[in-house]
C-alpha cells in the first residue's frame, strides 16, 4: 500500500463524510431551529471525533420543534 492509495482513500472519505456531516444543519436550518447554530457546530466537530456528536445533532435536529410565538 504506497503513499498514492493512501491519499486515495483520504480523499473518498472526505467525499463520504463532508455531505453526511451537514445532513443535521441542512435539517436545522429548514426547522428553522432556534439553537441551529448549535448544532451546526455539533455535527462539524462531532463527525472529526469520532462521530458521537454528529449523531447527537442528527437527533437534536429531528427531535427539537422549531420556536414557535404564542404571545399576542
Amino acid at each position: 500500500m504506497g503513499f498514492g492509495s493512501v491519499s486515495f482513500v483520504v480523499v473518498v472519505l472526505l467525499f463520504l463524510l463532508i455531505p453526511l456531516m451537514i445532513v443535521p444543519i441542512v435539517i436545522a436550518k429548514r426547522r428553522k431551529l432556534p439553537h441551529k447554530n448549535v448544532i451546526a457546530l455539533v455535527s462539524i466537530l462531532g463527525t472529526v471525533l469520532f462521530g458521537f456528536g454528529w449523531l447527537i445533532a442528527l437527533i437534536w435536529s429531528l427531535v427539537q420543534s422549531a420556536h414557535t410565538d404564542t404571545a399576542s
